[in-house]
């Protein structure tokens, strides 16, 4: 397959689901954490920059899965995996459950994205795209602070623990994302998984006490949806907690 992935390590699989717009690049540290005990795969989803392009006819959510599922079929993973999701990732990782393509699915902050939620995501993302391509000659300046980074990644002063470099990568597949070809800004929203095939007792949701773009109602949401599934919360943690500490995630994963 031409698109953007890596592969690294053997053991029990793991397959790393990006943060929506993002690539598999996010997952860096994460990959060089876990590959000494697992085999980890990571895919760069459609619409994101070196991923396979996304059809505006169709949900969002479904052809993620669908690349996902083609992805696991490519190197022979057919049983036995474990999905971690970042954001909509883990939006991705309960498809994939509820699919049964994968045995089990950790969801670090999934946002509920339909019926209230989507009108917050879909203003915050579409005055926030336009002005980011603006800001592009200053990545390779803005990249460098710390500061922007944690504001920019997870909404706090926090350092990312993110390679330099892989900033204005991710920067750039945001800014490209065909967000205005998309459901997300209209009624439809990306997707949601069907949950009534969906086994929550396979499922893991992390939430970070200071997300602000997860707000309380909708974790409640999911914790309702998904009764039996794990709950654990990362005190002090915002959005995307693998930027802000991989060695924890790493340690939730492998709890899991």
């Amino acid at each position: 397959m031409a698109y953007d992935l890596v592969r690294s390590g053997s053991g029990p699989r793991l397959v790393l689901l990006h943060s929506g717009f993002h690539t598999w690049v996010e997952f860096r540290r994460l990959v060089t954490l876990l590959s000494a005990e697992y085999d980890v795969l990571a895919t760069t989803q459609p619409g994101s920059a070196g991923g396979p392009p996304l059809d505006p006819r169709r949900s969002m959510l479904a052809q993620h899965a669908d690349y996902v599922s083609e992805v696991l079929d490519e190197v022979g993973w057919s049983d036995d995996v474990t999905a971690v999701g970042s954001s909509f990732g883990g939006v991705l990782a309960i498809e994939l459950l509820g699919r049964e393509r994968v045995s089990a699915a950790i969801a670090l902050a999934p946002p509920w994205v339909s019926g209230p939620g989507l009108p917050f995501y879909a203003a915050l993302f579409g005055s926030v795209l336009p002005a980011l391509r603006l800001t592009r000659p200053l990545w390779p300046y803005s990249s460098r602070s710390a500061t922007i980074n944690g504001l920019w990644f997870h909404q706090s002063r926090r350092p990312t623990v993110i390679d330099t470099a892989d900033v204005p990568l991710l920067l750039d597949s945001v800014a490209r994302f065909p967000f205005f070809r998309t459901g997300l800004q209209r009624r439809e929203g990306p997707g949601m998984p069907d949950l009534t095939r969906v086994d929550s007792s396979r499922v893991t949701l992390a939430w970070g006490t200071r997300d602000v773009l997860v707000p309380s109602w909708m974790r409640t949401r999911w914790e309702s949806a998904l009764p039996k599934a794990r709950l654990v919360q990362l005190p002090g943690f915002a959005h995307q907690p693998h930027l802000q500490d991989p060695e924890a995630v790493a340690d939730l994963i492998r709890d899991a």
